[in-house]
């Protein structure tokens, strides 16, 4: 939720704070200053970390995409907790009645400033995107969100997504010599399944439930290694890997194993493809696998409502940003078959397109 334009007032409270939280992490980090620089695409992120207590919660899934690369950093995150390292979150500058309904905190939401607030596991984010600033803060490490571990920092990669004209979308992606198809649907459609199984046959793996896309070209980059599978499809396709699992993720009665790539498919893990293709996936019955060509609003109604429903922060400007890519792609359903393997109907169907 991007808010109407701040009054002089509005700016000194989110300056004041943003402040606030910079020398609480500054504080945080007085004993120990740990970096990790990651490539997103074009952009070098670094991450850093006062002390070491949120490193193994927060690394695992982004290890893939660190790197040595030197010079600026694009963005930069610092993250920190309190019960750690003693160094405490001042008293907020809001009050109960400015809390929305996605955690987005009203009046703190203006350009270039995004706020969040999880009350429920004390975890706040905000973002200076001017500054290429954000800060991740949680009270107690303890109480780090199981579903975080597989897509951590959601919030802010999103909100300097979007500032920059990038996207994240809720979507996976899959691909072969350097051109990838965009897997997106509603939860519960096979959208994961079907990445995981392209990616164990072979296939180039780009994300499963989160990838950042690049209007230009267009393009898609990976930001999460982690992949998800329920116990029924862990069971048809894949019972090798279920020792992997590193738990269980999601509402309750809709959990799903949650996967680290490097755990299961290392050598099928990518940073950047060009984007060449749209894909509604659907699980059909028997072996056959069919391909057919839908319209721009199947494909905009299976990605826009998740991703900016699990946003927050989210506006009109990424539904815009949706709307577009959606125009600029061929669309298409893929309803593969249980019995045969998924990859190749894949595979045929990004070549001719790519060519």
């Amino acid at each position: 939720m991007n808010e109407a334009p701040p009054t002089p007032s509005q700016v000194e409270r989110c300056s004041v704070f943003f402040a606030e939280l910079t020398d609480a992490f500054d504080e945080a980090a007085r004993d120990e200053l740990l970096t990790e620089r990651i490539q997103l695409g074009d952009y070098s992120i670094d991450l850093r970390f006062a002390g070491g207590a949120l490193v193994q919660s927060v690394m695992p899934a982004l290890r893939h995409l660190r790197t040595s690369r030197s010079g600026p950093a694009a963005f930069t995150i610092d993250i920190f907790d309190t019960t750690s390292t003693g160094a405490a979150m001042g008293p907020p500058p809001w009050g109960p009645r400015d809390y929305l309904a996605r955690g987005e905190i009203r009046g703190f939401n203006r350009d270039p400033w995004r706020t969040a607030y999880r009350v429920d596991c004390g975890v706040l984010t905000m973002a200076d995107l001017q500054e290429g600033r954000g800060i991740f803060w949680i009270r107690d490490p303890s109480y780090y969100p199981g579903w975080m571990n597989a897509a951590p920092l959601r919030n802010l990669f999103g909100w300097w997504a979007t500032y920059n004209g990038l996207q994240l979308v809720h979507g996976a992606a899959v691909g072969t010599d350097g051109a990838a198809a965009l897997i997106t649907a509603p939860g519960g459609a096979g959208k994961s399944t079907t990445a995981v199984r392209a990616a164990l046959e072979g296939m180039a793996f780009l994300g499963d439930d989160y990838v950042v896309v690049d209007p230009e070209g267009p393009r898609v980059h990976s930001i999460y290694s982690s992949a998800k599978m329920d116990r029924w499809a862990i069971e048809e396709f894949a019972p090798h890997i279920g020792a992997l699992s590193r738990g269980l993720v999601g509402e309750p009665g809709k959990e799903k194993h949650f996967f680290l790539g490097t755990d299961i498919f290392a050598s099928a893990l990518a940073s950047t493809h060009r984007l060449v293709a749209l894909v509604v996936p659907a699980l059909g019955d028997g072996s056959e696998t069919k391909v057919i060509e839908v319209s721009g609003g199947d494909a905009l109604t299976a990605m826009a409502p998740t991703t900016l429903f699990q946003l927050e922060g989210s506006s009109a400007e990424d539904f815009s940003a949706m709307a577009r890519l959606v125009r600029s792609l061929p669309l298409f359903r893929l309803r593969i078959g249980r019995d045969g393997p998924a990859s190749p109907a894949l595979v045929d169907l990004i070549q001719r397109v790519a060519a």
